[in-house]
């Protein structure tokens, strides 16, 4: 007679799995959106030296973008802001859905932050 733990005419019953990723997938981190790179910038000029365009009051530009690179700003002289980056963060406050003038209130207190020789800028390139 079978046993009690088989059923009658099979001997084991086969059970599918997903098959298991492949060994080189690294594990599920999202891709950082369109090149964003992080810049500190020590703040060596009286000013950081950019204009700004957009916000979320903006009709054309929901993003807060680098207008211009001023001569003889902290910006300039480090060279690595240029126009038509989209700034996401500054010292860690979010730009994201932000207007006009909370971004350049946002900015103009990271820059004037004394206890603070560099600041932090999170940036997207101008793709």
């Amino acid at each position: 007679p079978p046993s009690p733990l088989q059923s009658p005419g099979s001997e084991y019953e086969e059970i599918e799995f997903p098959p298991p990723p492949p060994e080189d997938s690294a594990p599920e981190v999202p891709p950082p959106e369109d090149n964003e790179i992080t810049i500190e910038l020590i703040k060596t000029r009286t000013s950081l030296g950019i204009s700004i365009s957009g916000g979320r009051d903006s009709r054309t530009q929901p993003k807060v973008k680098i207008e211009r690179v001023f001569p003889a700003g902290a910006a300039e002289e480090d060279g690595r802001l240029k126009p038509g980056m989209e700034i996401v963060s500054v010292d860690g406050e979010s730009l994201q859905s932000v207007t006009h003038a909370q971004a350049v209130d946002a900015i103009r207190r990271a820059y004037a932050t004394k206890s603070r020789t560099r600041m932090v800028l999170v940036v997207r390139g101008s793709t």
